[in-house]
């Protein structure tokens, strides 16, 4: 299918990302690529939208844009398709790799003048400057002897046939099961107990099957439920479920596929992205949420460790007082011991030598007491971390109300997007014909009839459109227009001809 860019020239090539076109001269007839995963090479007659040209994309138009199509082929049967360009006495090759990542390489007398990635490899260097050498052959199908056949079972006799069809020839496990179907031998059954005759069956059959997709190819796509899922040169056998549809030639086939497959990937991804920034805005206001309930329980925590001081201010000042001068003269093992005795110590709990505090019981809570200030003090120091929490809750509040405000304008954006998707396209704006900025109409006869919609249209008409045998028109009406019936090479008459409403300045009339 490629051969028919033949003699092509260059038009210009564009890159984004990994999706490469290169457009010919030739209408309908662009070479798309798409390294990466998924990758293909095919020829595509739609035109895609691309912006500012990549560094490498200015390098191969620098170097071949205008140069003519020679030559293209694939190198054996491998994943690399070759163009010879030339351009009187220059010669270049762009070479699309279309294994492992992918690769395009711009080649001259041997060498890599550029690429869009530079590679090393255990065998081969791939980069500017150095000698182009391709990846080590694999096997060729195509080269496949009945010797070589009969070789391939001899030396792995335990494999499943379908196996070394598979790997060893480099047909793949469709491909592989296939020819065995075809050739009536079981995909499963070791190398080993072939006959002579099965080995010849299967060589047949896999010329055949060459042959079909060489000569012959009746390319398709597989869909499931309305979606693509596969395409193949070959109709494959008829499953359940599955539709497959006809395609003129394999590069059709590729585009339909792939391009579908690459929009639902990038609407996946799309969808992916928005459901991240949803989930991230979410985990803000629940961060949020948490954090202003625990500063409210805050502030309503140390104003109640107030009032009950307050409340209970007899008990502890008492408490202070003999737990300081305990602790003046025996330190904190005296205070200790006393709490443990539970003698007069019955409401203090514990000690917090850190904080130089005790915990006690005042009113039935417990509530922490400093022994360096006094009860009143202790009292106002609750009240000013109270006052410290309402101040935080004024920030967390309008850091929530802000995940809240991001989180609507989130979800308008989502319900926007899907009110879109599911409105009915609008329909393609028509070319307008010249004559569609003045009023018009066509007579009963067939002739066009245009009419100014103001004083400088009017005089444009007369000027640019009347001509020798058309007709002129006006009426003895203000405000009406100058009128130019077309004679388009015939007798044109206005004889009957009623006014359209387009045409008449007053409707009434």
């Amino acid at each position: 299918e490629l051969q028919q860019l033949n003699g092509a020239f260059i038009d210009n090539i564009y890159n984004d990302g990994e999706e490469f076109v290169i457009r010919t001269q030739k209408p309908s007839a662009s070479i798309y690529a798409k390294l990466g995963k998924p990758m293909w090479l095919c020829l595509a007659a739609r035109k895609r939208e691309f912006g500012t040209p990549s560094s490498f994309a200015m390098q191969l138009r620098k170097h071949v844009r205008g140069f003519r199509i020679r030559h293209i082929r694939q190198h054996k049967f491998e994943r690399i398709i070759e163009f010879t360009l030339e351009q009187h006495d220059n010669q270049y090759k762009i070479i699309f790799e279309l294994f492992s990542h992918g690769n395009v390489l711009l080649i001259k007398e041997g060498k890599i003048i550029g690429a869009f990635r530079s590679e090393e490899w255990k065998d081969r260097s791939v980069k500017p400057g150095a000698p182009y050498i391709y990846p080590p052959a694999r096997a060729d199908p195509f080269e496949t002897d009945i010797d070589m056949i009969k070789s391939l079972l001899i030396a792995n006799p335990q494999a499943p046939i379908s196996k070394i069809l598979a790997v060893e020839l480099n047909l793949g496990r469709e491909y592989a099961e296939r020819v065995c179907n075809s050739a009536a031998v079981g995909v499963l059954m070791p190398a080993g107990m072939l006959k002579e005759e099965d080995a010849e069956r299967l060589f047949n059959a896999l010329k055949a099957l060459l042959d079909s997709v060489e000569k012959n190819p009746a390319p398709v796509v597989l869909y499931k439920d309305g979606m693509p899922i596969d395409f193949t040169p070959l109709a494959p056998k008829a499953q359940p479920e599955i539709e497959t549809r006809s395609v003129r030639t394999i590069s059709m086939a590729i585009d339909k596929y792939f391009s579908s497959v690459s929009a639902a990937g990038a609407e996946s991804a799309v969808q992916k992205k928005i459901n991240a920034e949803k989930e991230k805005i979410q985990r803000q206001i629940d961060t949020m949420r948490n954090h202003l309930h625990s500063l409210e329980q805050g502030v309503e925590k140390m104003q109640a460790r107030g009032k009950l001081i307050y409340a209970n201010m007899g008990e502890a000042t008492w408490i202070i007082a003999t737990v300081a001068d305990i602790k003046s003269n025996e330190g904190w093992q005296g205070v200790e011991k006393r709490i443990r005795e539970k003698k007069e110590f019955a409401n203090v709990l514990a000690v917090k030598q850190d904080e130089c505090a005790v915990e006690a019981n005042l009113g039935g809570e417990k509530v922490d007491l400093d022994i360096r200030i006094s009860a009143v003090q202790n009292a106002q120091r609750h009240y000013e971390k109270s006052k410290k929490f309402k101040e935080k809750i004024a920030g967390a509040k309008i850091a929530y109300e802000e995940a809240l405000r991001k989180m609507s304008e989130l979800e308008n954006r989502i319900r926007a997007e899907e009110q879109a998707k599911a409105a009915p396209a609008l329909p393609a704006k028509q070319k307008e014909f010249w004559f569609e900025k003045y009023r018009w109409f066509f007579t009963s006869g067939g002739h066009l009839a245009i009419g100014g919609r103001d004083a400088k249209s009017n005089e444009e008409i007369v000027k640019k459109h009347l001509g020798d045998k058309d007709r002129y028109a006006h009426a003895d009406i203000h405000g009406a227009p100058s009128v130019v019936i077309r004679n388009e090479g015939r007798v044109a008459s206005i004889e009957g001809a009623p006014i359209p409403s387009r045409l008449n300045p007053h409707p009434s009339i």
